[in-house]
């Protein structure tokens, strides 16, 4: 069960006939979802996904995602690169009106209420923060995201990041404290997935 600490989510069904604009069921994710729940030693894991740019890095975190929830795990797909976000765009779905994640965090951060954070339910055990309209570069970086994050995860067994590509390493590093693995997507050939501190240290 959820610690008392832990926020309340408000979920936003997707329509009536979505259906993700991705790929669940190849053998590459099979075996990247099978690596996940064989190194689920803890109550929670958080994977950060980075690698090259563009939207492979985003369709991976999604069809992951989807793997892990259609096994029964409670899990929490989340946009952290916020200079180029692509979780929107590879699941075909929008934040609610002021529901973006960075809207959501500057929201807490400006008057230092705690406020219900608004998901997309895109599966029953799979929620969503992606980003909206309003954008705020940089947040990842912030103590307001850790601690989103640390909240989060209590309701969750599983967290999926969408992380920053790899050129961008400072702003990777700032992932590390949650993190613990990494799954690198390359611009081509087979994507890796990596537990532990030599993962966390590359991040």
């Amino acid at each position: 069960a959820p610690s008392p600490s832990a926020s309340t989510l408000i979920h936003h069904d997707v329509p009536t006939g979505w259906r993700p604009a991705v790929e669940v069921a190849t053998p590459e994710l099979a075996a990247l979802r099978d690596a996940v729940l064989a190194n689920r030693t803890a109550r929670h894991v958080c994977v950060v996904t980075t690698g090259a740019g563009g939207i492979r890095r985003a369709q991976l975190a999604a069809g992951l995602a989807f793997g892990l929830a259609q096994r029964g795990a409670r899990v929490l797909l989340v946009e952290a690169d916020f200079d180029g976000p692509d979780l929107h765009q590879a699941l075909d779905i929008s934040a609610p009106p002021g529901g973006g994640f960075s809207q959501q965090l500057n929201a807490r951060r400006q008057d230092g209420h705690v406020r219900p954070w608004q998901v997309v339910r895109c599966a029953p055990q799979l929620h969503v923060l992606v980003e909206g309209r309003m954008r705020s570069p940089g947040i990842s970086g912030t103590g307001e995201f850790e601690r989103a994050m640390l909240e989060l995860r209590e309701q969750h067994d599983v967290v999926i990041v969408h992380g920053p590509p790899q050129q961008r390493a400072s702003e990777l590093a700032t992932l590390r404290p949650l993190a613990q693995g990494v799954l690198l997507a390359p611009a081509q050939g087979a994507a890796s997935l990596e537990f532990g501190e030599t993962a966390l240290r590359n991040l």
